[in-house]
């Protein structure tokens, strides 16, 4: 080709890669606000970076001079060529040699071409990858190739394939994720959190000596939705503090926090720095009892990739809606967690 272009997540890693090495140019696009992983890994070689957002967190200043902003979505710009006649690039070859990879549609396509991605290995070439998971030289989440590709390097069958690479997976070395593909498995410290006392995120990773951080998505006053007027209790008139943002702990995403709140209990939404609660006590709001509902879910590819898992991993969504003392709704939170890495425990007794 004469131009390779990746569009995130890890099946867009070899064709990007693979285009440098040749010398080839390459183009990689970063939809959201938060450059995922893999685009991260890709950056430093990329010829330009296109963006949605003005602003792009987890961008390395090195790279900035590639920045190309194209807005977000793009669709706009292709919707108004569309009614132009075409004109080829070339009068003596109109062919266009671009590929396109990435994506969650590239990695639709990666899962239908590898039904078990590396679903076996010889003895031999097992071992080579698990040296390989050890070292570091095949880092955590890195996507590997299909059975199909593995058979044709090693010179094996596919069956033969498919039965190592099982072995692989019973071992935890490796998962494979539907409709995306097979991945090197990352070691993740699980989180325990009690469901019998009301603590902030904050609070919870202090009591395990975990440093957190957060990535601010969304923070201000805005007009309420329809669920917010009728859970929160808000006039017609009224508006809602809202905060919304990526919350990491010890370096690892855990969950996404997205917080309402009346402007009678949280009058500034830009006083919250760290823990929300820690806030909300400073200044007399603090809730003291909260009805918490969870579900297990699969999480879309803009929250995967924020929280660094693949499109489609379990996750657990929490809705909370907590009280202060004198009755009043103090908050509506609706967060998405990892669901590799959050346990929530309850401690039962029998009732009589």
């Amino acid at each position: 080709p004469a131009a390779v272009v990746g569009f995130g997540g890890y099946p867009s890693l070899p064709t990007v890669w693979a285009a440098n090495r040749a010398r080839i140019p390459t183009l990689i696009h970063e939809q959201n606000a938060v450059m995922g992983r893999a685009n991260r890994l890709l950056a430093g070689r990329a010829s330009r970076i296109a963006t949605s957002f003005a602003q792009t967190d987890r961008l390395a200043r090195r790279d900035a001079h590639k920045v190309l902003h194209t807005g977000n979505p793009v669709r706009t710009a292709v919707a108004a060529l569309a009614g132009r006649p075409y004109r080829a690039p070339n009068e003596t070859d109109a062919t266009l040699r671009v590929l396109v990879t990435g994506g969650s549609q590239g990695a639709r396509v990666l899962s239908r071409v590898v039904p078990a991605a590396i679903a076996a290995l010889p003895r031999e070439l097992r071992r080579r990858l698990e040296e390989a998971i050890q070292s570091g030289v095949l880092p955590p989440n890195s996507s590997l190739p299909p059975e199909r590709e593995i058979a044709e390097i090693t010179d094996l069958s596919r069956v033969t394939v498919r039965k190592a690479m099982h072995e692989l997976v019973q071992q935890g070395a490796i998962e494979q994720r539907q409709g995306s593909g097979s991945f090197v498995r990352e070691s993740t410290a699980r989180v325990e959190q009690s469901l019998r006392h009301l603590t902030s995120f904050t609070e919870d990773m202090q009591q395990r000596g975990l440093e957190t951080t957060s990535k601010w998505l969304e923070r201000g006053v805005f007009l309420p939705t329809e669920e917010e007027v009728s859970v929160l209790g808000l006039g017609a008139e009224d508006s809602v503090a809202r905060i919304y943002r990526l919350r990491e702990a010890g370096g690892q995403p855990m969950a996404l926090e997205r917080a309402a709140l009346p402007l009678s209990i949280l009058p500034n939404p830009l006083e919250v720095t760290t823990s929300l609660y820690a806030t909300l006590g400073v200044i007399g709001h603090r809730p003291v009892r909260a009805i918490q509902k969870i579900s297990a879910i699969n999480l879309e590819s803009t929250e995967a990739d924020l929280l660094n898992v693949a499109e489609g991993t379990a996750g657990l969504r929490i809705q909370r809606l907590s009280f202060l003392e004198d009755g009043r709704v103090a908050e509506l939170t609706r967060s998405l967690y990892r669901g590799d890495a959050y346990d929530f425990v309850a401690e039962l007794q029998l009732s009589g």
